[in-house]
């Protein structure tokens, strides 16, 4: 998961998942 977030930048959903605010 953290590869493809870093991959390509993904909708602020995944975003809120893997850090939430």
């Amino acid at each position: 998961m953290s590869l493809h977030v870093s991959c390509r930048p993904p909708p602020q959903e995944t975003v809120l998942n893997m850090e939430p605010e």
